[in-house]
C-alpha cells in the first residue's frame, strides 16, 4: 500500500508543560479518515537531533476536530529527558490500516516549559 500524505503542522507550535502534548494540525485532504488507524509523532532535540519521544497515538482516544481545526492529544510523555525552556522539533504522520507509517510532516518547533503558576495578592 502507498504511504499516506502527511498532515500539515505550523512552523511554530504552542508551548507545552507536564506530560501531555497537544498538536494542532491541518488534516490532509488527500487522506480519508477511513484510511487512518492511528497517528505517529516524533519529538527531537534541536541541538543534537536526538529522538526524545515518539509513539503511535490511537485515533479514537486522542483526536479532536472543531470546525475544521484538528488537534491531537498525546499523553504519557516521558518528561525526564526534557529541559524546561528548551525548544524541540516535532513531526507528525498518519499510520494506515496495515500499520505502515506515512510520510512525516514538515518540522514544527515547540517549547517545553514549567507549569505556570499564578499568584494573586491583595484580594479578599
Amino acid at each position: 500500500m502507498a504511504k499516506l500524505y502527511p498532515p500539515h503542522i505550523e512552523g511554530a507550535l504552542p508551548a507545552f508543560c507536564g506530560n501531555t502534548l497537544s498538536i494542532p494540525f491541518e488534516h490532509s485532504r488527500a487522506v480519508s479518515q477511513k484510511e487512518i488507524s492511528c497517528y505517529h509523532y516524533i519529538l527531537k532535540d534541536i541541538q543534537q537531533s536526538k529522538i526524545i519521544g515518539g509513539d503511535g497515538v490511537q485515533k479514537n482516544a486522542a483526536i479532536q476536530e472543531t470546525n475544521g481545526n484538528w488537534r491531537l492529544q498525546c499523553s504519557g510523555i516521558n518528561t525526564t529527558a526534557l529541559q524546561p525552556g528548551t525548544f524541540y522539533k516535532l513531526q507528525l504522520a498518519y499510520v494506515d490500516l496495515s500499520n505502515t507509517t506515512g510520510y512525516f510532516s514538515d518540522v514544527g518547533i515547540i517549547k517545553y516549559i514549567q507549569e505556570p503558576t499564578v499568584k494573586l495578592t491583595g484580594l479578599s
